[in-house]
């Protein structure tokens, strides 16, 4: 058997339909030809997907009106004000945490300014000398 016999018994083999002595052909031409044994396998692999039975579509269904006339909308006022209080909630723990930021912080910007800034020189320094000359 040739790889030109062997290609198209794939399927047949595949599906076990094929008879005995065209079985024990192709594997013994499997067994020699590394092309056809390759290609075998790489149609094995995707056999399953290209050869099954198309999925039947799926039934329409009919909605179900008796529970839909009891469900509330989904824009309901019941879903409105529960949207509402979370928002105000998370308003309200953002203002919290704002404000514990701003009053744990321990650097503020003036003072920060004041001491990088260079002295002035327009203020009078004395110092006490007295305290220098006991200590000598």
């Amino acid at each position: 058997m040739n790889c030109f016999e062997a290609r198209p018994l794939y399927i047949r083999f595949w599906k076990r339909t094929l008879d005995d002595a065209s079985r024990g052909a192709l594997t013994a031409h499997l067994k020699r030809c590394d092309g056809c044994d390759r290609s075998f396998r790489a149609f094995a692999l995707t056999a399953p997907a290209l050869n099954s039975e198309p999925l039947a579509p799926p039934r329409p269904t009919r909605p179900n009106l008796r529970r839909l006339a009891l469900s509330p909308p989904a824009s309901s006022l019941r879903g409105q004000i529960r949207r509402w209080v979370a928002v105000l909630a998370a308003s309200v723990v953002l203002a919290i945490g704002g404000g514990v930021y701003a009053a744990l912080r321990t650097t503020p910007s003036q003072a920060l300014e004041e001491d990088l800034s260079p002295p002035d020189s327009t203020q009078d320094v004395s110092y006490d000398y007295s305290l220098y000359a006991r200590a000598q």
